[in-house]
């Protein structure tokens, strides 16, 4: 278990991930409140290592080992696959799998998703060594307009593109033993469309408008011999 100390009256944390001992310093002042503060925080951690939903690098950004562990990372995940499963090959497989599960228009779409978009960001890539910079780099990228039409994709196209980047790299993480890259990335906020109701001045002419429906007795309903003589006429 970690423990909080403090070096020369600002607090530190001093735990052990992946084995590695870290020490990762505060600019918080040695009180108790903030002592306090700190063992909520490191408890919070401790659990999400234990989960294994632990980002190193969001919680200590500027520290010189996110590097470190995100090389630890990336060698662990090319072990776990063999270093061989580039992720064009799994991304086909993973499609041909889908293709009984899918109608013909949705295989049709997610194959246009990964041959216009996906493969040409990731194909040669391993896909056990796909980094969450790199599939943050591809939604940037999805974000940019067109250089020729100055036109770019809108933010539901876009969310729908990476929700099957994010089904192959969770499925590929699953079967080949390692973490998935994709933690805490949120779907692009949707535009509210812009709802413009009829004024009260419109409704008034709409209803002026409209023709008035007549009763006619004379003529019988066409779904059954049973039915009065009855029809609306406008």
């Amino acid at each position: 278990m970690g423990s909080v100390n403090s070096r020369d009256g600002k607090l530190y944390l001093d735990f052990r991930y992946k084995g590695i001992r870290c020490r990762e310093q505060t600019r918080l002042a040695d009180t108790a409140s903030n002592r306090q503060r700190m063992t909520k925080l490191l408890a919070m951690l401790e659990q999400q290592m234990r989960a294994g939903t632990f980002d190193y690098g969001h919680h200590f950004p500027g520290s010189p080992k996110v590097e470190f562990f995100r090389h630890i990372d990336l060698l662990s995940r090319r072990h776990a696959s063999g270093g061989r499963m580039l992720f064009d090959r799994f991304a086909g497989q993973w499609l041909e799998e889908k293709r009984v599960e899918w109608r013909q228009s949705q295989y049709e779409t997610v194959e246009g998703i990964l041959r216009c978009h996906l493969l040409p960001a990731l194909g040669n890539t391993p896909v056990a060594a796909v980094t969450k910079q790199e599939i943050l780099a591809l939604r940037l990228q999805l974000c940019e307009p067109d250089v020729q039409t100055g036109r770019g994709l809108s933010p539901s196209r876009i969310n729908h593109i990476m929700t099957y980047l994010r089904l192959i790299l969770n499925e590929a993480a699953d079967r080949f033993g390692y973490e998935s890259p994709w933690r805490n990335i949120k779907a692009l906020p949707m535009p509210r469309a812009q709802v413009q109701p009829f004024s009260l001045d419109e409704v008034q002419r709409i209803l002026a408008r409209v023709r008035p429906r007549t009763f006619d007795p004379t003529i019988r309903c066409a779904s059954s011999p049973a039915c009065g003589p009855a029809k609306l006429t406008g």
